[in-house]
């Protein structure tokens, strides 16, 4: 044009971005909680990683003895993890491990993340007060804070924080390096969730000779 400017239309490159994947699932969440229970009148005093309050299960890492509805569980999970290994162009994945989480009156998460995986999950079980039992919040970890002025509306790209409300089936997907933190449960009754990590699938180990 007469002015000497053109038209240069920019191409929005995403890189490092957090995802976090959600959906809920159809499973049957009272077995998982009936499960739950049964896992914490064996150990009352359950473990204690994140946790200020409530019940933590043991981690299961052994998948030798679970029960048949616990593997259908994982096989779910599993079939979810492999769509969103490929989506981020991940290594093939495999479950690590999975931990049960019942918080009650006033418990909840510190922040935290889950080294030594690559993909993170929770799911809950049973949530009776959505509104009340405590959000679980991821952060950003950069320093847009101090750079950002105070704004009206804040979005995916300006937040300090994503918070996801407990609902139950609910599932979150993540990088297991995005720290998180689930607030206090406000209502009486309690809360039941659970945790998992994914790491990179173990090749098995070959004899010499042989071929994959």
């Amino acid at each position: 044009n007469e002015t000497g400017y053109g038209v240069i239309m920019l191409k929005a490159d995403l890189w490092f971005p957090s995802i976090i994947w959600c959906g809920k699932l159809e499973v049957d969440t009272a077995w998982l909680k009936n499960y739950a229970d049964n896992l914490r009148k064996a150990d009352p005093k359950g473990h204690s990683v994140s946790n200020h309050g409530g019940w933590q299960s043991k981690s299961i890492e052994s998948w030798d003895t679970s029960p048949q509805e616990l593997m259908y569980f994982r096989s779910v999970i599993d079939r979810e993890v492999k769509d969103c290994v490929k989506q981020a162009g991940l290594p093939m994945l495999q479950m690590s491990n999975l931990w049960f989480n019942i918080n009650g009156h006033k418990d909840y998460n510190n922040l935290h993340d889950h080294q030594n995986s690559i993909l993170s999950g929770a799911f809950y079980i049973n949530v009776e007060e959505p509104d009340l039992m405590g959000n679980i919040e991821f952060h950003r970890e950069d320093a847009a804070i101090h750079f950002l002025p105070p704004l009206d509306k804040y979005n995916h790209f300006t937040s300090q924080k994503a918070s996801y409300r407990p609902e139950e089936g609910l599932l979150l997907l993540f990088p297991s390096w995005l720290k998180h933190n689930v607030n206090g449960n406000l209502s009486q009754k309690e809360r039941y969730s659970l945790s998992f990590n994914f790491t990179p699938r173990q090749q098995p180990v070959m004899q010499d000779g042989q071929q994959n």
